[in-house]
């Protein structure tokens, strides 16, 4: 069930160590959600780790309430990863996180959920990607800001 909110509402901050486990789960979550995926290609996708380590100063929150509903993440020139709670999704959110880490000459490795967002906010298709990951085929393209 969505969850309607107003932007207004929203707060932003650095993610912590203390907030990995909340951030694994609402990735785990945003995962799950997508349904061009195959379940095989969801498996792998679920079970890749994330280097919080060297990721999570680098990350983004964005809570309402007091309760995280995505994030966003940066590796050197690359938005590296984008995700929100599915029942906080097309309301801005994602729209919102991307704006707070993009810069030009950014890239970014999407997806079709990802595609949208970047699109909008004026990212450029560059290239697709098309990557084999433990057997399975990813359909994904490049995006330059």
């Amino acid at each position: 069930m969505k969850t309607k909110l107003s932007l207004d509402n929203l707060d932003f901050r650095k993610g912590t160590q203390e907030d990995i486990k909340s951030l694994d789960l609402l990735k785990l979550k945003s995962i799950e959600n997508c349904n061009q995926y195959t379940i095989e290609q969801l498996n792998v996708w679920k079970h890749s780790q994330f280097d919080w380590i060297n990721m999570i100063d680098k990350t983004i929150i964005c809570y309402c309430n007091k309760k995280i509903v995505g994030f966003v993440s940066i590796k050197k020139n690359e938005l590296h990863s984008l995700y929100v709670d599915p029942s906080f999704q097309n309301q801005g959110i994602g729209n919102k996180l991307v704006s707070l880490v993009e810069t030009k000459g950014m890239c970014c490795d999407t997806n079709p959920n990802s595609e949208k967002v970047l699109i909008k906010r004026g990212w450029k298709f560059s290239s697709d990607n098309i990557k084999i990951v433990s057997g399975e085929t990813f359909y994904n393209k490049w995006y330059e800001f």
